[in-house]
């Protein structure tokens, strides 16, 4: 991983620029991370979760001089946080059952530690942020707070190529309700974020990624489910350079749910990893992932659901659907439903299928004097939002 230090040297001293006044046990923390990330491999075709993405695109040249930008005002949202490498901004009246403070102020009890549960090697992406996060916020809502329309959206943005390494956390109260949307625009961004969903609260999630320009996004989301959590993530995913997302759900207590949605659109030379690992380890509890996928042009899209049921984890139920649509023969698209199950008293099923659109259902709808391109979007449009969850 040295060689891949080497290549961020101008990332590192930026962000040991903006962190220099940071709390003491903070920057102890992020030098032990580089520290780590030494003896560590760069991402690469050999390692599980990158066979499928080229990561020569996390360091390749843009001449993109205009970043996808983001217009505040066309956000339906009753609070924004917007965030960036000079900090977080608030637009919007915060109600008193709801909290924003900057990652940076946070005491080393209230940090969330994130840490992957599979394929720890190959986590160097992980461990960088660790050792360069020089923004985020904490999110935080109080409990018994009843809030299902109240809108939070999350505003990651982006005002040249540099490199973002942000860290969020989201800590939601027992008994409460809430709705958050993470937009991001373009740019070069790797994003840590950790959730904690207390008991009985319910959180309705949807994320945008959707790029016309050369962005790379990776992401690490770390979801704590406490008892009879519920969560409803939905993810629009959307060309770029490269996306490369893993989202890692943990049952830590009984009879939660978590419901994921993903569309996955790629077009050019545009490469989406969307991975999702899900550790059933208590009772009674339940998850659900569906994913459509469309690969167009050149592009190439990875789709990984794995559940791992641990031994005592009885009436655990999992769900995988992972659908995928080639429009071009240079087009690909691998899809791997994957079920790890140490005990007996499981309800499970999974399944994915790799195809391209249906001629009879096209030559059905020209039939009727729709036109071809109108019946292509027609049955794109169908297709897609079977995966939507909320």
């Amino acid at each position: 991983m040295a060689g891949l230090i080497n290549k961020w040297q101008g990332e590192i001293a930026q962000a040991n620029k903006i962190t220099a006044n940071w709390p003491e046990w903070i920057l102890a923390q992020k030098t032990e991370a580089l520290t780590q990330l030494e003896n560590m491999a760069e991402p690469n075709r050999k390692m599980e979760t990158w066979r499928y993405s080229d990561s020569a695109k996390l360091l390749a040249e843009s001449d993109v001089k205009d970043i996808d930008s983001i217009e505040l005002e066309e956000i339906d949202a009753d609070v924004c946080v917007v965030i960036s490498a000079q900090g977080h901004e608030l637009v919007g009246e915060m109600p008193e059952w709801l909290s924003v403070a900057g990652i940076e102020t946070l005491s080393a009890d209230e940090l969330i530690s994130t840490e992957a549960k599979t394929h720890v090697d190959e986590q160097s992406l992980l461990q960088l942020n660790k050792a360069l996060y020089h923004t985020g916020v904490q999110i935080k809502v109080d409990n018994n707070q009843q809030h299902p329309d109240f809108v939070i959206a999350v505003v990651i943005e982006s005002d040249n190529n540099d490199w973002q390494f942000i860290r969020n956390q989201f800590v939601i109260g027992d008994n409460s309700q809430i709705t958050i949307n993470e937009i991001y625009a373009g740019g070069r961004t790797n994003q840590t974020a950790a959730w904690q969903i207390g008991r009985d609260a319910k959180v309705n999630k949807t994320t945008w990624s959707q790029f016309e320009s050369e962005a790379v996004l990776v992401g690490f989301n770390q979801i704590i489910m406490l008892q009879n959590a519920e969560m409803k993530a939905m993810n629009y995913r959307f060309s770029g350079l490269l996306q490369h997302h893993n989202q890692q759900v943990e049952f830590v207590a009984e009879r939660a749910k978590y419901i994921s949605g993903s569309i996955n659109k790629a077009n050019n030379d545009s490469h989406i990893a969307d991975i999702v690992n899900v550790f059933h380890d208590k009772k009674y509890n339940a998850s659900e992932v569906i994913h459509r996928s469309i690969a167009d042009d050149r592009s190439q899209i990875f789709n990984n659901a794995k559940a791992v049921v641990a031994h005592g984890a009885d009436h655990s139920e999992i769900s995988q659907d992972l659908k995928n649509i080639l429009l071009t023969d240079d087009a690909k698209i691998f899809s791997k439903p994957e079920l790890e199950v140490s005990t007996d008293e499981v309800i499970a099923a999974h399944g994915s299928t790799i195809g391209a659109l249906d001629e009879s259902s096209l030559f059905y709808l020209q039939s009727r004097g729709i036109d071809a391109k109108q019946a292509k979007d027609i049955m794109i449009e169908s297709f897609v939002a079977e995966a939507e969850v909320c």
